[in-house]
């Protein structure tokens, strides 16, 4: 398999754009294309798909972006042990916009003082972060899960309930507990559709004949919890959050709990800044106060 080729293929699954990573590459667009019409020849499978005008990688080329990687890796750190320097592929952590700030902030903090300039972080989704995964494009996530992958190595770390947010003078600020039927009618701020939270929620109440209210879309908590302070419905949020001023704290019983677990692939080539990265987000998941 050529290496040139090869990497060709790595920008182009980085970028999923001919045009770009033509330019990253210094090549024209059909010098591109042709070395990956060559992979693809080579290996007897095809390593892209089309939908409408969006490209994507196909179950192969997925595996394929995963070698390209590791290769290109393994090419720097060689070349980096014998000029005696220090000129490594930082460790790529993905995880979403929340895990960042409630859960992985000491973790983050902890590792880059031991080492300095050796962590990327990228901000996925749930389904990102899987790809991101298989593809070798991070080597460690942090995500909630419906289903667990039978492809990937998944560790839990928190599990976490889920509390509802009011402005201080909201008539519920002085309950202490809350159950289904007291958000019976009940505006709610929740995540735009389509939403796993969303969809628990509905069902949740629907299911036991309750009104399920939604009359504001917010993406993230941070923002939920924010129109929540300012009176304009409740949000219901996990306890990992930090609830902001002028609102009130109040524990969902009879709600599902969330897990979010640490992901990374079974075949991944062994880095000792991985395992140090794994060390220190499970060390700091298990102190981290939540306001249960």
């Amino acid at each position: 398999m050529n290496f040139e080729a090869l990497e060709s293929f790595r920008i182009f699954a980085d970028t999923l754009n001919f045009t770009r990573a033509a330019e990253r590459r210094f090549l024209t667009q059909p010098a591109l294309h042709k070395q990956i019409q060559n992979l693809e020849a080579e290996l007897g499978i095809g390593l892209y798909g089309k939908q409408g005008r969006t490209l994507y990688l196909t179950a192969a080329g997925i595996k394929l972006a995963r070698f390209a990687r590791e290769t290109g890796e393994r090419m720097i750190a060689i070349k980096s042990e014998l000029r005696g320097d220090q000129n490594e592929v930082p460790i790529t952590l993905s995880a979403g916009r929340g895990s960042f700030r409630y859960l992985l902030g000491e973790a983050i903090q902890a590792f880059q003082t031991s080492n300095p300039g050796k962590l990327q972080v990228r901000v996925d989704d749930s389904e990102g972060t899987l790809t991101a995964i298989r593809d070798g494009s991070a080597q460690l996530g942090l995500t909630v899960l419906q289903d667990i992958p039978a492809d990937l190595q998944v560790t839990s770390l928190k599990e976490v309930r889920p509390h509802l947010i009011v402005a201080i003078r909201h008539k519920l600020a002085r309950r202490k507990y809350l159950g289904p039927k007291d958000l019976d009618g009940l505006p709610l701020i929740v995540p735009p559709d389509p939403s796993p939270l969303r969809e628990t929620i509905r069902v949740l109440l629907t299911r036991d004949g309750f009104r399920f209210t939604p009359v504001m879309d917010a993406e993230g908590w941070e923002l939920a919890m924010h129109f929540a302070a300012l009176g304009l419905g409740a949000a219901v949020v996990n306890a990992c959050c930090q609830p902001p001023s002028g609102t009130r704290a109040i524990s969902l019983h009879g709600f599902p709990t969330t897990t979010y677990y640490l992901i990374e692939h079974p075949r991944s080539s062994p880095r000792q800044e991985r395992e140090d990265l794994k060390v220190e987000i499970m060390e700091s998941a298990r102190r981290i106060r939540l306001f249960e």
